[in-house]
């Protein structure tokens, strides 16, 4: 049985969930791993967003993903491992997966 990537909850991330939610701007990095971003606010109240990638054949959670946009449906995963963001000057960005997680 597949799991249902919708059943994951904020502390399966470790993240508490007063403090954060999933945002509904997911996306396939791959055909194999899901990108899924949750939301909260910062120190200074400003909204933060962090992404992470899960498994889907497992619904295994993995590890964050650095992924440079100024908010978080600016992001669009092609399904081959990269990404969509708008540039400087408003044009779109490729941008393929870091080999480093997001710190």
């Amino acid at each position: 049985m597949i799991p249902r990537l919708d059943c994951l909850s904020v502390e399966d991330f470790g993240y508490a969930p007063e403090e954060t939610f999933v945002e509904w701007c997911g996306g396939y990095l791959t055909p194999d791993t899901a990108v899924v971003t949750l939301g909260g606010e910062g120190e200074d109240e400003d909204e933060r967003f962090r992404y992470h990638l899960v498994e889907v054949s497992t619904g295994t959670v993995g590890g964050g993903i650095a992924i440079e946009a100024t908010n978080p449906y600016e992001r669009e995963p092609l399904g081959d491992g990269s990404w969509l963001t708008d540039g400087p000057d408003g044009h779109p960005v490729r941008w393929p997966r870091a080999p480093h997680p997001a710190g």
